[in-house]
């Protein structure tokens, strides 16, 4: 019998894209409040279609920093308005080793909760990511209205990933939801992934596997998505992708399913674009009595800058066209400053104004804050029930400090949960410096000076109960692992 499909903590979901065809004025606005819902739960309609990140061809730097000094994300928190104040919900933390860098973070985390960004290479349709490879961070602890999460990544020599791990906390003891492992080539393809899901407390049972094929210029040409059959003991066809591409730019892209006799168009993707490589329409085609048939489409116009100024989301009423979403940009400078979203009255014909979001930035860049505000009519003003914001936090830091990392499975911490110590030990590595970091952020304990030994007992009866992520120092060696405090 296959097994549910678990899903990822970050993964990514089009923003519009599950709007019906007979959409309501009051069921549009319902559905437009989940823009804000951070979900741990995967969206997505086609969970099987997960593009991986090829690190061949996209830049191993932050993609926002200096040559010397850079900046990277610490962690989000995101509030709802309650009619007077911003009200805290979801608070992550990001963690990283040595001077691993991460590739917009920022705009992944934007496209995640659905709100209108121009599309990246992170959040475009035609680069749909499973959660594990598409950030570079080490590991990241978040607390959800549903349960604090913990999930962590490893890489390999070259930084590409070998494996993602997601656990939720329960009852003080972390219990794991699923497991993903990576296999790339030299160039940074990514040629397979494996979902696993957790079987007792400690084993992992296959679910689901996804096996990559390119071409001599690093396009991803084929997928072939397959599921675990537990009773005989083997991986069976599910589904499979082929995409064509002109000039280097994905024309098409044709799933299609297993019947278990044979195999079945499902869905067509279609793209085209313009003089400057800018993607002009995205439509989405089912093949019903043996054809295909427009379901969705998203057309994008661009400035003189290449800079994204709108896109609107249609569906197919059998005979033309309709408009459901209309997004628009504003820059100044060429940075994204404001956006908006509106939608189409169907019985008028007109444009109706509903959400209005602001983006601000630090000096590298970054968007350090998004929040909404809702046309009430004559203005846009904050909101209760739709408004919220989006608050990132950075860190600089120097590239190539550290090198060398210390494993996590290195790091021996017991007991865990503790109550009154934690002790530390390394294997064959000496301990020169221990910091503990709760969920804020905040550093709530530090050695002072070298301790020089391989084993260290610190004391944690002052500490709150929760979950705590304790950093190591050995030479030129940094790790982290995490812990719990049991109250």
């Amino acid at each position: 019998m296959k097994k549910k499909l678990l899903f990822c903590l970050l993964t990514f979901s089009i923003a519009a894209a599950g709007f019906g065809q007979n959409t309501t004025e009051s069921e549009l606005k319902s559905k437009n409040l989940d823009i804000w819902q951070t979900k741990t739960n995967n969206q997505n309609q086609i969970p099987d279609r997960v593009i991986q990140t090829s690190y061949g061809h996209i830049s191993q730097k932050s993609s926002r920093a200096s040559s010397d000094v850079q900046s990277r994300m610490t962690g989000y928190a995101f509030s709802f308005y309650d009619g007077n104040d911003y009200i805290m919900s979801d608070t992550v933390k990001y963690f990283w080793e040595g001077d691993r860098n991460q590739i917009n973070l920022d705009t992944v985390m934007i496209g995640r909760i659905g709100a209108p960004f121009p599309f990246s290479q992170l959040n475009d349709p035609l680069y749909y990511h499973g959660t594990g490879n598409a950030v570079r961070v080490d590991s990241t602890v978040g607390v959800y209205s549903n349960g604090i999460y913990h999930d962590k990544r490893t890489f390999d020599i070259n930084g590409f990933p070998t494996s993602y791990e997601l656990q939720q906390s329960i009852a003080s003891d972390m219990v794991n939801i699923e497991k993903l492992t990576y296999q790339y080539d030299d160039q940074g393809n990514c040629l397979e992934t494996i979902q696993l899901a957790p079987q007792g407390n400690s084993d992992w049972d296959n679910v689901m596997k996804w096996q990559y094929t390119y071409d001599d210029q690093n396009n991803l040409i084929h997928w072939n998505v397959q599921t675990w059959e537990t009773q005989e003991a083997q991986w069976i066809d599910y589904s499979k992708f082929t995409l064509e591409y002109d000039n280097g730019l994905c024309q098409s892209e044709v799933r299609q399913g297993w019947t278990g006799t044979q195999w079945m168009n499902t869905t067509l993707y279609e793209r085209s674009y313009d003089n400057n490589a800018n993607l002009t329409s995205y439509t989405t085609k089912t093949w019903e009595n043996n054809d295909w048939v427009n379901y969705s489409n998203f057309n994008y116009e661009y400035d003189a800058s290449n800079n994204m100024t709108s896109h609107v989301y249609q569906e197919w009423d059998g005979n033309e066209w309709f408009d459901i979403t209309i997004y628009g940009y504003m820059y100044e400078d060429n940075v994204l400053t404001s956006s908006t979203w509106d939608w189409l009255d169907e019985n008028t014909g007109s444009v109706e104004q509903f959400f209005h979001f602001d983006y601000q930035y630090n000096d590298y860049g970054q968007c350090t804050r998004l929040y909404s505000t809702t046309w009430d009519g004559s203005q846009y003003v904050p909101t209760a029930g739709t408004d919220a914001q989006l608050d990132m936090y950075y860190e600089e830091f120097v590239p190539t400090v550290i090198k060398e990392f210390v494993a996590e499975n290195e790091i021996l911490l017991y007991p865990n949960p503790a109550s009154d110590h934690l002790n530390v030990k390394l294997n064959n590595s000496q301990i020169n410096q221990i910091s503990i970091v709760d969920m804020t952020g905040r550093v709530v304990f530090q050695t002072n000076g070298i301790f020089g030994a391989t084993e260290v007992s610190i004391p944690v009866d002052q500490l709150s109960g929760g979950i705590y992520i304790l950093h190591v120092t050995s030479e030129a060696k940094t790790g982290a692992k995490s812990f719990v405090v049991s109250r």
